[in-house]
């Protein structure tokens, strides 16, 4: 009975660390989380200046497909932007330059120095790129995205945003 046991465990050993390694050859993740940098601009009248974008978000990630929460941040022109919310990412392609379409859905906090505040539903889509080799933890990432209010509240050319950044991806 006891070698029975001994057999079993040493076999589910093996499974848990080939299944590990099957998956980090074919560089398959099962997480990732990425932070940027770049900037932004407002479209529309009275709509942002350029200014500093900094974002960053964790996902599951299950094939080509990845799901999660981001926080994106915006300032310039006496201007701020706070954005929470999800995000997920489909890649179209693999290999060392990895192509995907981005979505998002949040809650976009606009503020200015003249203490006028805004907080609206709103959504971005996008695309971007993965470059560097597939099976390694850290890759370089760009995306650029359009950012547009889902409420209908004051001047919609105002709370409309374009963004393009640059950054680190990490995945495990």
């Amino acid at each position: 009975m006891s070698k029975l046991k001994t057999a079993s465990r040493c076999l589910l050993l093996a499974l848990v660390l080939g299944s590990g390694a099957i998956a980090r050859a074919e560089g398959q993740g099962i997480g990732e989380a990425t932070l940027n940098g770049g900037f932004a601009r407002g479209i529309g009248p009275d709509a942002q200046p350029s200014s500093v974008f900094l974002g960053g978000s964790f996902a599951l990630v299950r094939g080509w497909f990845s799901l999660g929460p981001e926080v994106q941040y915006a300032q310039g022109g006496g201007r701020t932007l706070i954005e929470w919310g999800g995000v997920s990412r489909f890649r179209l392609s693999g290999g060392r330059v990895r192509p995907f379409l981005v979505a998002g859905l949040g809650s976009y906090n606009w503020k200015r120095t003249s203490f006028v505040t805004a907080s609206v539903l709103g959504a971005s889509f996008g695309a971007g790129v993965v470059l560097g080799d597939p099976r390694r933890h850290i890759a370089l990432q760009g995306e650029m995205r359009f950012h547009d209010n889902l409420q209908n509240i004051g001047t919609p050319g105002s709370l409309q945003l374009f963004s393009v950044s640059v950054g680190a991806r990490f995945q495990w």
